[in-house]
């Protein structure tokens, strides 16, 4: 039986991550490979590039992979929602509201 303390400090580090994920998949590391990789938006750049023709997208966009990644959406967001509101696909989306918009309001009227 092997101790904790016995951990052999002397083997070298393997130089691929080893992770648990399960949707992990590497990524290229070098400019010129990650570049030939097809160029997606997010929520958040959606609207820069609204305005802006598909080729402006792929010479510009930072995000690139060959898939989206399968996150819910508000997934990453930090507060808790409020209101759920249904669309036509079935689902719910959560109605944003300024939290802080009543307290400024406060202050903002004049005496």
């Amino acid at each position: 039986m092997t101790s904790p303390w016995n951990i052999g400090f002397d083997k070298l580090p393997s130089k691929e991550p080893q992770v648990n994920y399960k949707y992990y998949k590497p990524l290229p590391r070098k400019k010129r490979e990650r570049k030939l990789l097809k160029a997606r938006t997010c929520p958040d750049c959606e609207k820069y590039y609204s305005s802006n023709p598909h080729h402006r997208l792929q010479e510009s966009s930072r995000h690139r992979d060959s898939e989206r990644p399968k996150t819910p959406p508000f997934f990453w967001e930090l507060d808790f929602p409020e209101h759920l509101e249904p669309t036509d696909g079935g689902e719910y989306t959560f109605k944003k509201r300024n939290k802080y918009e009543e307290t400024f309001k406060k202050y903002s009227k004049t005496k």
